[in-house]
């Protein structure tokens, strides 16, 4: 349970008013292999991203693959699709969680 600060920061909470909330965000380490973590990231994207989704639904076409990810798509386009666009990926605010952990 987090702490409140009170007013003037009696209590030695922080400007978050979490006392020791100094946690550091570090990019999470890829597992290129895991094509079901992939699949997780894209899918999340595409059901919340408009651009996200248009990018997918562009690639698809490029690969000829289907959309879908009901099933995991093969594993080349997949893999190359998150590393295309891995830039984008690290500064959506939808995907923080799964590009990054705290230390």
């Amino acid at each position: 349970r987090a702490a409140v600060s009170k007013p003037g920061g009696i209590d030695g909470a922080g400007p978050g008013g979490v006392a020791g909330s100094q946690t550091k965000m570090v990019r999470r380490k890829m597992d290129w292999e895991d094509l079901k973590f992939l699949r997780r990231i894209v899918r999340r994207g595409v059901r919340v991203d408009e651009e996200w989704r248009t990018t997918w639904q562009g690639y698809c076409l490029e690969w000829k693959i289907g959309p879908d990810l009901s099933v995991v798509p093969p594993k080349d386009p997949l893999t190359m699709f998150v590393e295309r666009n891995m830039y984008q990926l690290v500064n959506k605010e939808w995907a923080k969680d799964l590009m990054f952990r705290d230390e």
